[in-house]
């Protein structure tokens, strides 16, 4: 069953998305990374790479959370430079908020292995590393 609305389009009723809905597309990014003071105080470029990687981590990832992704995808998908990429790159290792392994390449076959990541932050991080979403938030 496909709900509709009073306009008879696929908009949510009652809390459920209808498959053909442009809200159907949607994947979670983690809130308590995106209100994460370290989080906060990146350039966009930093915050732009890690909700590509959230992105594909909901379309592409193995049951343990890892997923693979060539440079030149990101760089294509993204916008950003491989310069851009990898500064990015190594400040959300740093900080935590994701894992990675470098692609290898093998010379018998003249395959490059591209690199492997998993995205952190769906697990619930300290309350002080928090930033309060306004003056009368609680946290």
């Amino acid at each position: 069953m496909n709900p509709q609305n009073d306009q008879g389009n696929s908009e949510p009723v009652g809390g459920i998305i209808n498959r053909k809905s442009p809200l159907y597309k949607m994947f979670p990014v983690p809130h308590a990374v995106l209100v994460n003071k370290k989080f906060t105080a990146y350039k966009a470029s930093i915050k732009v790479l890690y909700v590509y990687l959230a992105k594909y981590a909901n379309q592409f990832s193995y049951d343990d959370g890892w997923f693979w992704r060539q440079s030149e995808l990101l760089v294509k998908e993204t916008g950003l430079n491989i310069k851009t990429i990898r500064a990015a790159k190594i400040q959300l290792i740093k900080d935590g908020f994701i894992e990675f392994h470098k692609g290898k390449y093998d010379p018998e076959s003249g395959i490059c292995h591209p690199a492997w990541y998993r995205v952190r932050g769906y697990e619930i991080p300290d309350e002080n590393e928090q930033v309060p979403l306004d003056e009368n938030d609680e946290r």
